[in-house]
Formats: C-alpha cells, structure tokens, sequence
C-alpha cells in the first residue's frame, strides 16, 4: 500500500485504487487516488460515508479505464475556465503578498490580451505543441497589420515571457486537478540571441538632457513645469543608478543612505525591494544631485514618503511623458527601429558603465542580475580588461 503520510483511514480497494481522508478535516470527503501508466489519477469521490466512496471510486476508474482504453482527453476543460481561476489564484496569492502586483498585473495581462483570445475555447487537454506554434505565428501577424514599419511586432523576449505565462497556466491546472500531467504540451520557446535592448548613447543622453531642460523653460502652467522638472530628475536618477522602474517607484527616502566607499567618493546606497527582500543598490555620484533636485521642488521629504511623488501621490509610470520627450528629441527608436521605453534608462547605465570598464561581476550583483544576462543582452558593449572600480567613473554631467 503506498504511503499517504497525513491520511488516515487509508484503504485499497482494487489493484492500484486507494481512498483516503485527511486527518485534519474529520468531515472531509473521500477522496481515491488511482495509479496509471504516468503517474496518478487523483480526485474527490465527493462522499463522505466510506462505503458510498468505495463505490464512486470504482466508478470513477472504471470511466478512466475507458478514456484510456479509447485515448479521450481525462478531462474536458476550456482553457477560459482554467484561465480564469488561475487569474482569481494569482489575486488570492496577491491578497496574502505571496506574490507582487506587477507580476499578477503581467500575467493576468498577458492572459486577457493574448491566450484567451486565442485559446479560450479549446479544450485544455486538446492542445497540442503545434497550436503552440500557430499561436506564436498569429502574435507576429497580430503585429504586422498596419504597421508598414513592423515595429509592433513583438519581440522574441515578449513572447517568451507571454509562453512562460502559459506555462505557469498548465502547471496550475495539473496541480489544481484540472489537467493531466500526461497532455500538457512539453514546449520551449525558440532563441533569439538578436534581443538587444535599446538604450542611449551618451551623446544622445547628453542631447535628451538638453531637450528636457528646453521643455521645462518652456513650461508656462506651474503643475506642467513640476511634472517636467520630475521627469528630468528621474531620468537622471535612473541612469546614475539603474534601477527596475518597479523599485524606483517603490524607493522611500528612507531607503537612501549616504554612503562613502573605500577610495573616498561619496554616493549613495539603496534598498531597493526585491523579489524576496530588499537588497542594496549603489548609485553613482551624480543620483545626489538629481535628488538634490527633486528636493529643490517642494517634494515631501518625510522617511516615509515615497521619493517619486506629484502632488503627494506616487507616480505610478513616466512612460507617457519620457515617450513624448523620446519623440521631440528623436529619440523613440533605435537604429534597428526598436522602440525605446523608460526601461531603456537601465539599459542605459548598463551600457555607459561597461563602456567606462566597470567590473562585470560587480556590474552583475549592483543590478541584481546575473553575470549571463548582462552578457547576453550588452554583448555589444565593449568589456574592458582594466577595469576600473565600479564607483568613481562617471557617466557625465546631470
């Protein structure tokens, strides 16, 4: 007999047929647990009374037997309806801050916009790797449609992550008694080692600066100049630190501490919130005088106040007015047309870093990323073989 561990009244009732109950729910139903060729068919037999669930579960696997024996799908659910607990999951696990809000935005996104539109109506267990395939084909015809420049067409990364979404669907409904571990599709996601993430030279950050400064002259209206001057300390902030744009909105000010390192430059050190903790991040000198800046502003400045903020409350996104500066300045595309976003700031301070030969290790642990992905995605920066100390170069004038 195998064994269950917390169950008790355990009971074989035919070979490979066990019924169970938890000891710590003393009116739970039965459940049975039936062993297949590929692991284990679990599921309640919704008795209470042992004698009736004997009798559910021979009949639960004698329907099995003849699913099996005629290769039908276990189980016949929508992928809509898996979809949609998974999303009502997720929120459960936001609610008890299992998981972070800009995930379960993400997924449930991801989720809303492309999978169940696409899949919604199929049956989970009927989807094949070859579907997987259409679906990725339809994502970049979905792109192209009336974008002669194609910019829209998402990019390999994108739709990685938007695959791991499904991924992380199909291994909620195996867990949740919705799927058979035995039909989920095994899939990878193709390569595509041509993701280089756009981010700004120093001649085009020096000639963004300017551009940001002239629009801020030209502000006539108080509450616009103030949106403005933020803007403009926010995009020097953040390429002097490389921040996530998810931890620099999270930054109070008592986050940050004065900070001095062994050869005497003084900077700043940041806690910024991670995945598990928070974790340091130190900046580069010149993030003391785009804070500098923001305090010069009226900013409130409590230990609890968040750094980034327009009238006391946090800025949720820069993404509309960094885009409009992008355009102004010329600047919203690469020369490959690839879109820039405020992410591009990150970028930025990774590439002017290794460019000035920062430490790629030391590069690595300050961004909170591993040593493979700042290769992966800078490898067209030039990594030098002196480098310098990771603190004391400067990546130009705020």
């Amino acid at each position: 007999m195998d064994d269950i561990g917390f169950q008790q009244n355990t009971e074989a009732i035919a070979d490979g047929i066990v019924i169970y109950r938890r000891s710590d729910h003393r009116d739970a139903r039965w459940q049975m647990r039936m062993k297949l060729e590929r692991g284990y068919w679990r599921q309640s037999t919704g008795k209470r009374d042992k004698d009736a669930a004997r009798n559910a579960a021979l009949a639960i696997a004698f329907e099995i037997g003849i699913k099996l024996k005629h290769n039908l799908p276990l189980r016949d659910t929508v992928l809509k309806v898996v979809a949609e607990q998974f999303i009502g999951h997720m929120h459960n696990e936001l609610t008890r801050k299992h998981m972070k809000h800009d995930r379960v935005k993400f997924l449930e996104g991801t989720l809303r916009r492309y999978i169940i539109p696409y899949f919604g109506q199929m049956m989970l267990a009927d989807i094949t790797v070859r579907d997987i395939d259409r679906y990725r084909e339809w994502r970049k015809d979905a792109g192209r449609k009336g974008n002669a420049d194609r910019r829209n067409i998402p990019k390999g990364n994108t739709l990685r992550f938007e695959e791991s979404t499904l991924r992380q669907m199909f291994k909620f409904a195996v867990r949740e008694g919705l799927a058979d571990a035995a039909r989920v599709p095994a899939f990878e996601s193709p390569k595509n080692s041509s993701d280089r993430r756009p981010g700004l030279t120093a001649v085009q950050l020096a000639h963004l600066r300017s551009m940001m400064d002239t629009m801020v002259a030209e502000a006539t209206h108080g509450h616009v100049k103030r949106k403005r001057q933020l803007l403009r300390a926010y995009v020097d902030f953040m390429v002097e630190t490389g921040l996530r744009v998810g931890e620099a909105r999270e930054l109070k000010w008592r986050d940050i501490e004065a900070f001095t390192t062994r050869d005497g430059v003084q900077t700043l050190r940041l806690w910024v919130s991670g995945k598990t903790k928070k974790q340091p991040a130190i900046a580069q000198p010149n993030a003391m005088l785009a804070l500098d800046a923001i305090k010069a502003f009226g900013q409130k400045l409590d230990q609890d106040d968040y750094v980034f903020t327009l009238d006391g409350a946090k800025v949720m996104n820069f993404g509309n007015g960094f885009t409009a500066v992008l355009k102004r300045a010329g600047l919203l595309h690469d020369t490959d047309g690839a879109k820039r976003t405020v992410y591009s700031l990150r970028h930025t301070y990774a590439t002017l870093r290794l460019d000035q030969s920062a430490p790629i290790f030391w590069l690595a642990e300050n961004m909170r990323t591993s040593v493979a992905m700042i290769e992966k995605h800078y490898a067209h920066t030039k990594i030098g073989t002196n480098a310098d100390a990771g603190i004391g170069v400067r990546m130009g004038g705020s």
